[in-house]
């Protein structure tokens, strides 16, 4: 059991975010068990709103990421915060199922309308933001009209990122007691619809890039010379280019997609 969430109060999070900077580090990214609830435990409430704006405001940062987030934490005052140029525009919500029965069975405390309002308020109030999330496939009792619904679901969200996992279970968990566990064979088949689904979304939401720049922050340089990034916007990227950008945010213009990889010259 991992007991009730337990938060950093701000002060100390502000001051290892300032340490990390000073150490050389350019991105940052804000993380945690159930991070939407982050504060809320403090003798003096916070929000995680609040870390995010602290956070961005850190002198010589280059760029913040936000991990995961449930949908119904995806308020006014988080997407205000993210509107600080610092903060990447990328929220992952992890969704497990587009279909109500299921997300009850997952005692799950949300519906796919209430998940696809706070993907809409998202990008209503965000300037493109990449929204990613992970499915699971495969739970049991899961119904192949069920899984339809999933798959449609996901399909009009048109995430620009989607892991998909087939249901595993673990023992001592009420998932692994359930009865009507979907066949490995038919879990497979819905895992590989689904996973295509997922590579024509990433393609499309990163082809949206090509002949436009976008900031990145230069993770390493590879054998082959090519600097390696991931866009503000969560999608990896290539460019030519000198050791000495390793480490730098960057602005990149996007001259192809190949294989989901954008690839690019810095500008």
């Amino acid at each position: 059991m991992r007991g009730k969430p337990r938060s950093q109060p701000l002060p100390g999070v502000l001051a290892e975010a300032a340490r990390l900077v000073e150490a050389g580090f350019g991105e940052l990214v804000l993380t945690g068990i159930h991070l939407g609830l982050y504060g809320r435990d403090l003798a003096e409430p916070v929000a995680l709103a609040d870390a995010v704006r602290g956070v961005a405001r850190t002198p010589g940062l280059g760029r913040l990421r936000i991990s995961s987030v449930e949908a119904t934490e995806v308020d006014a005052a988080l997407l205000e915060a993210m509107g600080h140029p610092a903060v990447c525009a990328h929220l992952h919500l992890p969704l497990q199922s587009g279909d109500a029965a299921v997300l009850r069975r997952m005692n799950r405390r949300y519906t796919p309308e209430q998940f696809e309002a706070a993907v809409a308020r998202a990008r209503r109030e965000l300037d493109r933001p990449a929204v990613t999330t992970d499915v699971i496939v495969g739970f049991p009792g899961e119904t192949e009209p069920e899984f339809e619904n999933t798959l449609a679901f996901c399909r009009r969200l048109r995430f620009s990122r989607m892991h998909v996992f087939p249901f595993s279970p673990r023992a001592g968990t009420p998932a692994a007691v359930l009865p009507n566990h979907v066949p490995p064979a038919v879990t497979r088949q819905r895992v590989g619809r689904l996973a295509e689904l997922a590579e024509e979304m990433a393609a499309e939401w990163a082809g949206g890039f090509v002949d436009r720049r976008v900031r990145v922050l230069f993770e390493r340089r590879d054998s082959a010379g090519l600097l390696r990034a991931y866009t503000d916007r969560y999608v990896p990227l290539t460019a030519p280019g000198p050791r000495r950008h390793v480490g730098r945010v960057a602005e990149v213009f996007c001259e192809r997609n190949e294989g989901n990889e954008l690839v690019g010259r810095v500008t």
